[in-house]
């Protein structure tokens, strides 16, 4: 996981770890927030 910006807006940038040439997405911060609070 690691922070960026695009367009001016923050994002969080998501990989597979074991595969990093592999696919990453790339969510807002608030849609990221979303997510891990359904993991809980």
């Amino acid at each position: 996981m690691a922070y960026g910006r695009v367009a001016g807006e923050v994002v969080v940038r998501v990989r597979d770890s074991k595969n990093p040439g592999g696919p990453r997405l790339a969510l807002s911060a608030p849609a990221w927030q979303a997510f891990t609070a359904n993991l809980r």
